[in-house]
């Protein structure tokens, strides 16, 4: 049997998440979906947590994020994250907001949210249209949006579904219109 005492560079990991401020009881959540970060040798982790913390974002907002995405601490720094919060701040919402919003029992991935970005401005929604819909429904930008709902919007623009039409829902009724694009294609 082994235990964790047993392993150094393991324990001394385990150490710097703990004395960065992670919640010991979300240290196997890490373990489980980005194991490698217990084989980093000493002072690698602490450097990943300042590089984010280098792109603006907070102690607290680098803790939650490494807690809601593991995969965060492998490599190097996640280039579609650095580009999400780009993207933030070209819309006028500040990299912390981001942190308000997520759940440690949920998992994101920064590529889902750098998609509904991009399509949202492919299409035409302005700074400020991303900036007040991404307010008002976090999750949008969260969870991203799903493929349906991509192929439903493109063939409604193409239709000519004005996106003025389709912004004003989305702001008055976010979750009924996800939903109901869904069914479209369910039923």
């Amino acid at each position: 049997m082994m235990y964790l005492s047993d392993d150094h560079v393991l324990l001394d990991n385990f150490h710097a998440l703990s004395n960065y401020g992670v919640p010991r009881n979300r240290v196997g959540k890490i373990y489980q979906e980005a194991k490698e970060v217990f084989g980093y040798p000493s002072g690698l982790l602490l450097s990943k947590f300042r590089a984010y913390e280098i792109l603006g974002l907070s102690r607290s907002m680098v803790i939650k994020l490494v807690v809601c995405c593991p995969p965060l601490l492998v490599g190097e720094t996640n280039s579609e994250l650095v580009m999400v919060l780009d993207w933030l701040k070209k819309i006028g919402i500040e990299h912390d907001w981001i942190g308000n919003y997520l759940s440690c029992l949920k998992t994101y991935e920064s590529r889902r949210m750098l998609g509904a970005m991009q399509f949202l401005h492919k299409v035409g929604y302005s700074e400020e249209q991303m900036h007040n819909l991404f307010k008002e429904n976090p999750a949008l930008l969260l969870e991203g949006l799903e493929k349906k709902v991509y192929a439903f919007l493109r063939l409604a623009f193409k239709l000519g579904l004005n996106k003025n039409v389709f912004y004003s829902s989305f702001i008055e009724f976010p979750l009924s219109c996800q939903i109901s694009v869904q069914k479209i294609f369910w039923e």
